[in-house]
């Protein structure tokens, strides 16, 4: 996926386009909700977004953007680093999880 600057995001960072609509963690609106669809990365970092909570399933809020960026999950605001939050996808809340056939 080519984001305007010339480069391609790497490949574990693109959206899979038999996926529901989804979005990187970093680029949905303040205020917006989204359920956690994915997480990607190194094992220590999604072992340390899973210890803040973010996984998959979990309903996240952005609460600020910018780096660090602050996320509500659970009831509390976590910051996190624009790194480790381009390796979680979400998606809206009301769409279905499945996966269309």
């Amino acid at each position: 996926m080519n984001d305007g600057s010339g480069e391609q995001s790497p490949p574990e960072n693109r959206p899979h386009s038999e996926s529901p609509a989804r979005a990187l963690l970093c680029e949905i609106g303040v205020g917006t909700s989204g359920v956690v669809t994915e997480v990607t990365g190194e094992p220590e970092d999604t072992s340390r977004l899973k210890a803040m909570g973010i996984c998959q399933g979990r309903l996240v809020r952005l609460v600020r953007s910018g780096d660090p960026l602050i996320v509500q999950v659970l009831g509390t605001r976590v910051g996190l680093s624009s790194r480790l939050a381009r390796n979680v996808f979400v998606r809206d809340p009301g769409e279905s999880a499945e996966v269309p056939q």
